[in-house]
């Protein structure tokens, strides 16, 4: 049974306390620290580190990506453009 590895993109930096309690994760301190330094720049920083593990993933032999929603279809639509 292959693991599908799923990702959620980071939109606001409100999300740093939410994400953790809805997922059961640890967010990496490096990705912490760059939206506590620029909140104002969550999504684009969101996307960018997504995209990175996205293509780090698909490198690795991941069979594929499961991309969490939530109401944000618009940052996953820029993400997987880039794929094509």
């Amino acid at each position: 049974m292959p693991i599908i590895p799923g990702i959620k993109v980071i939109k606001t930096a409100n999300q740093l306390n939410s994400l953790p309690r809805l997922f059961h994760i640890d967010l990496p301190h490096e990705l912490v620290s760059e939206l506590v330094a620029k909140p104002e720049h969550a999504a684009t920083i969101g996307k960018e580190w997504a995209k990175s593990q996205v293509q780090d993933l698909i490198a690795r032999g991941a069979p594929c990506v499961h991309f969490f929603l939530m109401n944000d279809v618009s940052s996953v639509l820029e993400i997987i453009k880039d794929f094509n």
